[in-house]
């Protein structure tokens, strides 16, 4: 789906209609917001409360004033240009809100409206906002991964922390860019200061290409990171116990802190200790990257994680999201929260789009998916059925209390449902062939 512009330029005119220099247009107990211009007082508040304060100088453009129709119509002219994929991955509703603040700023001081608002649209604010789209090469820190050489996923290669900073320091120190970039020495120095602290707590980088406006470069680079770090986080637990609980990802996706309860009765007193959200290392070593490759198809999994949305077909979406939950699912706060994220895996692969997800439609599916075997079809289908109501506990009555079995359980059916997904990507063109897969099984 894509952006509307005859759709864009009527909320724009709304725009342009409710935005004002007239400050008694503007009523304080409804929602508006402030351009400020020539004149307009600056307080800037620290942390500790200290307050600073200041003035714009009088010359130059003045004050003007969003009212409450024009914001509620900015916020629909930006939510329709985020209906393309691009837009909204690559430039964000950031950009969007200040290439429109800058446009009122421009027309309101001409003080006429252009002739062709939907001219406007394209060539003074989607136009420019796409030519800001660059490409970077970007470096994020990895935690808990441990290699013994740089790896190649797809778009992104994984270095070891010592090669990670030695390329850092390579590309700062030789940046020869605009001059008002780093202009000196010292200034690359501190942002070296601010790169070391950046990988402080990291055990490897991923590095990877990407196209984005410079303001969603974090966004685009951690979506593309994660979707292939997710092709292999969702198998690390086939290579290590639940209680080791191997896995790696982006800092911000695990904390290494150990939690736990004091509790007190009349009696006794208790101390219970748990890992929490600590996770340890994933070391990613050539036999494991074969044994992947071999058994869970993950070169085909890469592949899906590193193409962009638009060139995969409907299966290919599917089994990323799939991927993304189970990813997800390995590094969850909570067993609850682990399971659902494995049944919406597990409901991605196995209902198309349009359809509704029914207990029985999802057992059924999920039990003609894993085996050719009438006796372990019948075994799936009743074990996928108690699952899904767990799973319907879960989400619609609150219910937490998941059993390390039951988890066990919806863990092994997601897996093994992404790989035999993934196994008949080359027969299968489209998730609705899947369906008919599904079809045919049953009527035989």
């Amino acid at each position: 789906m894509s952006y509307n512009v005859k759709k864009l330029a009527d909320h724009l005119a709304i725009i342009l209609a409710n935005t004002t220099a007239d400050r008694d247009r503007v009523d304080d107990a409804k929602p508006h917001s402030i351009l400020g211009g020539a004149g307009s007082a600056i307080e800037v508040a620290t942390e500790a409360g200290k307050k600073f304060t200041g003035k714009v100088s009088d010359e130059g453009p003045p004050t003007i004033y969003v009212l409450e129709a024009g914001l509620r119509a900015e916020n629909e002219f930006v939510n329709e240009c985020l209906k393309d994929r691009e837009i909204a991955s690559q430039i964000g509703d950031e950009a969007l809100r200040a290439r429109l603040r800058e446009l009122l700023r421009r027309i309101h001081d001409k003080s006429e409206q252009p002739a062709s608002l939907e001219s406007v649209v394209k060539n003074e604010i989607l136009k420019p906002l796409r030519a800001e789209i660059k490409t970077w090469c970007v470096r994020l820190p990895i935690v808990n991964l441990r290699l013994t050489s740089p790896l190649q996923l797809g778009r992104v290669t994984f270095l070891r922390h010592d090669d990670g900073v030695v390329a850092n320091t390579r590309a700062i120190m030789g940046f020869e860019g605009a001059p008002d970039v780093l202009r000196s020495n010292s200034d690359k120095a501190g942002l070296l200061k601010v790169v070391a602290e950046i990988g402080r707590i990291s055990s490897a980088w991923a590095e990877v290409e990407i196209q984005s406006h410079e303001g969603r470069i974090r966004h685009v680079a951690h979506e593309q990171v994660e979707a292939v770090v997710n092709a292999v986080r969702a198998f690390t637990r086939l290579f290590s116990s639940r209680q080791l609980r191997a896995a790696f990802g982006l800092p911000y996706e695990l904390t290494a802190l150990k939690t736990g309860a004091i509790a007190v009765s009349e009696s006794r007193i208790s101390i219970h200790t748990s890992l929490g959200g600590a996770f340890t290392p994933f070391a990613f070593t050539d036999d494991v990257h074969t044994c992947l490759k071999e058994n869970c198809y993950l070169d085909s999994l890469v592949r899906i994680a590193s193409e962009n949305w638009s060139a995969l077909n409907s299966l290919e979406r599917a089994v990323r999201v799939a991927c993304h939950w189970v990813g997800r699912s390995v590094i969850a706060s909570t067993d609850a929260d682990a399971f659902t994220r494995c049944t919406i895996a597990l409901e991605r692969l196995l209902v198309t789009d349009g359809e509704d997800t029914t207990v029985d439609r999802f057992a059924d599916r999920l039990a003609y998916l894993l085996s050719d075997n009438a006796k372990e079809r019948n075994y799936i289908h009743r074990a996928a059925k108690r699952l899904y109501n767990v799973r319907s506990n879960i989400v619609h009555a609150g219910f937490v209390s998941v059993a390390p079995t039951q988890l066990d359980e919806i863990e092994n059916l997601a897996i093994g449902a992404l790989v035999k997904v993934a196994s008949l990507l080359d027969e299968l063109p489209d998730h609705n062939a899947l369906r008919a897969l599904f079809h045919d099984r049953k009527m035989a």
